[in-house]
């Protein structure tokens, strides 16, 4: 934009024409006020734009964008290479698509509380990767190229940032800086402009150093506060402690690209940003003045060649700030059917202000939201009410409607990301002609009608003999009304099944019903393709049925400390296990004698903070004659400061180590040992067709005590691991840590996987 026309805009700017537009907002900061008048100033000093690079969600540069974008007033991109969808879930069951959906909306969440905008490569997250080798055959290069160049491309930083680094780490994040430094040295190749690469470093290496621990003077808070508040939006990648003020560290930061310059230092990121038009002035407590106002906005343009949308935005809002006017939209629902609408809400805050306001969203004209009638006030005499008379529209409210987006063929986008939606809300400032656009854009998510979702994808049924297995299914509609209609189910051979109820209506206020199925099923005459489906209208889901070769002794009883995923539970009980889970009062008054084996699912000692009252009577148990299973935990989850604290009998250490390829080799260590061959002989059979990884999070150290059974390394280790499965025995009992990764197993009907389990629960 060049200079004439921005004293145009500014010319306009002052009559009060301007328009605004904002990144999805979750609990982002209000666009009124004291603090958004000071900010938009601040923003409107300067048209830096900064790109931050991260592989996942939690990735992100959190300290440092935010002060970037709050000190310095920069506009803020982070680019996400991958929804996140390979990983734990440190709150539920969810992994795979239904993890990307929650850890996208945690994205956004995040990035609206930093005020900073956010777009993804649309990579594939396979899980944890070891090598830049294995990522790039994956993920193809020119593939990742191709995404990272439109990303800068699009962004057009002068600055990029990450906390990645192409010599270590997982190998998404290496794959990462490896496609940046590829697209710079192309820029460079072509005599384009080359934005500076920086990258995470130690304070010996810095070029730059930050200070989260500096207060932020409008917000009274520290900037590593305030990015911790928004850090923890990512539940599902938890846990995460309390912001600790004295733990606060500086943050170091490397020229990673162009090579070759001499390496200066400097405490800010000032050297390294367009210098700023003016230093920014200071907004008293009262209102600025018109005269005021004008003079702050033509400092900020004096001597610019050229303004960009990011500064006219900011002095747009610095205008909107100064009236006191703040317009709020939201979504009524932030799902919108196929075949449907969504609604949009809007709130003129300051409607006083403004005249001739109207809301437009994709070419539809909004409606005032009218008053209801009020017919009775709490305890005063109902007044009179003329039945003719019309509900009165109530000021600066409205509502406007919008159809869910489509692809370039018609169809619905359904996925991961969000689809946007813009809304567009006009008025005129009271206090002079001109006319003002403000536009918000707000994520949705596009969803069938209907949806029927079962509580598990595959049922297990041990060979030998028929069983019967229930399972629950959910049944939700997007829309006003479904009339009463009857469940349907189809199976194939050796499967009779029923549900209950056996018909459902739903309706605005019942949206949702729960069903139950009762399967009876012989596995002799299962065919391949045996399953169960389950039908509403003209929407399903479908649940597999598999026979595996998995015997259960006589006499196995389970006690079952609950982590976040209850693939193990389920499992369990499709293969005839019988299980008690012992909550918090039943695992302290529950006879424990009761059981044969007490079992600690994955990362139950994070969720169930008890355990550490129940040391005791689960090591007496054990000392007894029973069994402790306990699977898999994260580090900070499990090793304890003190020995008398460990719910281990002997000590050992958890540490990050994991195999990630699926099909690595695994050696027996102890062929003959009693959790190999009882009741079933484990063999390299049964540690085929696994998912995504053999384990994580292994032992690293352990007492002498403990035997390790298997050994296993990814081809990119030169040391193989022994930690995935330890055992040791305690008193007239014995004791097993696992950290393989059975639950993913379990969840696809890996038979191997369910007979291995029943070896380390069976005495």
């Amino acid at each position: 934009m060049s200079l004439s026309l921005a004293r145009s805009l500014v010319a306009l700017l002052v009559s009060g024409a301007f328009l605004t537009s904002a990144i999805p907002a979750q609990n982002a900061e209000p666009e009124a006020g004291l603090v958004a008048l000071q900010q938009a100033i601040l923003d409107a000093s300067t048209d830096a734009v900064v790109l931050n690079i991260a592989a996942h969600p939690d990735d992100e540069a959190s300290r440092t964008r935010l002060i970037l974008r709050r000190k310095h007033g920069v506009k803020v991109v982070t680019a996400y290479a991958t929804y996140g969808d390979g990983g734990q879930n440190a709150i539920g069951r969810e992994i795979g698509p239904e993890l990307a959906f929650l850890r996208v909306r945690e994205t956004l969440a995040a990035a609206a509380m930093s005020d900073v905008g956010v777009m993804w490569l649309g990579m594939e997250d396979f899980g944890f990767s070891k090598t830049l080798e294995e990522t790039l055959e994956f993920w193809g290069k020119d593939r990742l190229r191709d995404a990272m160049r439109a990303v800068i491309d699009e962004v057009s930083p002068d600055l990029i940032v990450t906390n990645h680094n192409i010599e270590r780490g997982h190998g998404h994040h290496r794959a990462c800086a490896w496609a940046i430094l590829e697209v710079l040295k192309e820029r460079a190749a072509r005599g384009d402009r080359v934005p500076p690469m920086f990258g995470r470093c130690g304070h010996e290496d810095a070029w730059v150093t930050v200070d989260p621990a500096e207060l932020d003077p409008l917000r009274g808070e520290t900037y590593a506060r305030l990015a911790h508040d928004a850090w923890v939006q990512h539940v599902t990648q938890g846990p995460w402690g309390p912001h600790n003020p004295l733990r606060v560290t500086k943050e170091w930061w490397e020229l990673v690209y162009p090579e070759g310059r001499k390496r200066t230092k400097a405490d800010s990121w000032n050297a390294w940003l367009p210098k700023p038009r003016s230093r920014v002035l200071p907004v008293e407590a009262r209102a600025m003045t018109a005269a005021k106002r004008q003079d702050v906005i033509d400092d900020l343009l004096l001597g610019a060649e050229e303004v960009t949308d990011h500064v006219v935005l900011a002095m747009q809002r610095v205008l909107l700030a100064q009236a006191n006017v703040r317009v709020e939209v939201w979504l009524d629902s932030d799902t919108v059917p196929v075949g449907g609408e969504g609604i949009a809400k809007v709130v003129v805050h300051g409607h006083e202000r403004v005249a001739d306001v109207e809301v437009e969203c994709q070419g539809r004209m909004g409606r005032p939201v009218n008053a209801p009638v009020r017919t009775r006030v709490f305890e005063l005499p109902t007044p009179a009410v003329d039945p003719k008379a019309k509900p009165q529209p109530m000021p600066g409210k409205f509502s406007v409607t919008f159809a869910p987006e489509v692809d370039d063929e018609g169809q619905p986008k359904i996925g991961p990301e969000p689809s946007f939606v813009d809304v567009k809300v006009s008025f005129r400032l009271a206090s002079s002609d001109g006319s003002c656009v403000v536009t918000k854009r707000l994520p949705y998510t596009t969803v069938p009608p209907v949806v029927v979702k079962l509580d598990r994808s595959v049922i297990m049924v041990p060979k030998g003999k028929v069983a019967e297995r229930t399972f629950s299914a959910s049944v939700r509609t997007y829309r006003n009304n479904e009339p009463e209609t009857p469940v349907k189910l189809a199976m194939g051979p050796g499967i009779q099944a029923t549900s209950a109820p056996g018909r459902l209506q739903l309706t605005r206020d019942h949206s949702e019903a729960r069903l139950l199925v009762n399967a009876t099923i012989d596995p002799a005459e299962l065919t391949a393709d045996a399953g169960v489906l389950v039908g509403f209208g003209d929407h399903s889901a479908r649940v597999r049925v598999q026979s595996v070769d998995v015997s259960v002794p006589d006499g196995l009883r389970v006690g079952l400390v609950r982590g976040p995923d209850d693939s193990t539970e389920r499992a369990l009980a499709d293969l005839g296990v019988e299980v008690d889970v012992l909550e918090r009062d039943t695992l302290m008054t529950v006879p424990l004698e009761n059981y044969s084996t007490l079992l600690i699912d994955i990362r139950a000692n994070y969720h169930r903070k008890d355990l550490a009252e129940m040391r005791g009577r689960i090591l007496e148990f054990c000392r007894a004659g029973g069994r402790v299973v306990v699977m898999y935990h994260k580090p900070r989850e499990w090793n304890a400061a003190e020995a008398d604290q460990s719910l281990a009998p002997f000590p050992f250490t958890v540490g990050r180590e994991r195999v990630t390829e699926e099909d690595a080799v695994v050696k027996f260590l102890e062929p003959d040992h009693r959790l190999v061959t009882q009741p079933h002989r484990i063999t390299a059979r049964d540690f085929e067709n696994w998912v995504q990884e053999r384990g994580l999070n292994f032992p690293t150290r352990w007492d002498k005590a403990w035997t390790p059974l298997f050994e296993m390394q990814d081809s990119s280790e030169k040391k193989p691991s022994r930690g995935s499965l330890l055992y040791t025995e305690y008193g007239k009992g014995d004791y097993v840590y696992c950290s393989l990764a059975i639950y993913r197993q379990l969840r696809v009907g890996n038979a191997g996987a369910a007979r291995l389990l029943v070896n380390l629960l069976a005495r």
